[in-house]
């Protein structure tokens, strides 16, 4: 059952075949701090009883939605959103932990800071015994900079984002991409106008495994699309075959040609000169990432020519 009245924040946390980490997973929001929320819990045609596990939390705060069929991660996502009542939006995976006190820091900041539609925070990566701190950029010119890189704008997990914004631009998650659309819904926010920003603590435990999402054997390819269009917003000058040059040189799908690698830097040299911050994207971390592709490509040339 949920609460008639609406809450402050709506979590939605897709779940396909979690059974072993999605109790632990639901338990970490239940148990926040700021108790003014409500979560959804899709379950994308698991086979493991994940939906079971879910629905064992007697909590009138949260609902477990169970889909007929396997539709992936970006669609469940996306349905979850749909059924979210409240004014903020907060991204929450089931095999990852949220600290006790994550909606509440997010909340108080959004609540102060009107100016910000996306805000994410730091977490640490958690691979077995293993505790290793990830800190990401941010600021919104750097954060929206990385984008080109695509890994290393915002842990998706960590997102808590405003309802009316991309509600009012139409921002959804592609349920084409079963991996990596969180850097296209990204890109779709700031497309419109979104600002960003990370509250640099870590405010969740992010947990790597064999069966994490992101060990899709597609993710380059999906990646490159994305890449693909922040190119294409960036550096408006170029081609068509420059983009795609260009994109090549920051994440080739095997080892570059000498025609590559020139056609490469040759694009890379066009994109250099775009000065221009169409998104409030930082020109300079623009420019870092670009002048690191062309400093490996000429390092790569020169191996080439001693050889």
């Amino acid at each position: 059952m949920r609460h008639e009245r609406t809450p402050l924040v709506s979590v939605v946390m897709p779940a396909y075949d979690r059974a072993d980490r999605v109790g632990a997973a639901v338990e970490s929001i239940l148990q926040q701090s700021l108790t003014d929320l409500e979560l959804i819990v899709i379950d994308d045609a698991s086979r493991d009883g994940s939906a079971s596990i879910a629905e064992q939390f007697r909590d009138r705060r949260m609902t477990v939605v169970r889909l007929p069929a396997n539709l992936g991660n970006a669609a469940a996502r996306d349905i979850g959103m749909q059924l979210a009542r409240a004014p903020f939006l907060a991204v929450m995976d089931s095999d990852d932990i949220s600290l006790p006190h994550r909606l509440e820091r997010q909340l108080q900041f959004l609540e102060t800071n009107a100016e910000v539609d996306l805000l994410a925070a730091d977490a640490t990566r958690v691979t077995g015994p293993l505790r290793e701190p990830m800190r990401w950029p941010r600021d919104d010119g750097q954060i929206k900079a990385m984008l080109l890189h695509v890994d290393g704008a915002m842990i998706h997990p960590t997102v808590v984002m405003r309802s009316a914004f991309v509600r009012s631009c139409g921002i959804r998650y592609t349920a084409a991409m079963r991996t990596d659309a969180d850097n296209d819904f990204y890109v779709q926010a700031m497309a419109a106008g979104a600002r960003f920003h990370n509250l640099g603590e870590p405010l969740l435990d992010y947990h790597r495994h064999p069966g994490n999402v992101t060990n899709d054997p597609l993710l380059r390819q999906r990646k490159r699309s994305v890449r693909r269009r922040v190119a294409g917003l960036f550096f408006p000058e170029l081609r068509g075959v420059e983009i795609e040059a260009l994109i090549a040189t920051f994440d080739p799908t095997g080892p570059l040609t000498v025609q590559q690698a020139a056609h490469g830097l040759s694009a890379l040299d066009h994109a250099r000169l775009e000065e221009r911050s169409f998104f409030g994207e930082s020109r300079a971390q623009v420019r870092l990432l670009v002048d690191e592709r062309r400093a490996a490509l000429v390092r790569a040339l020169q191996r080439v020519g001693e050889a």
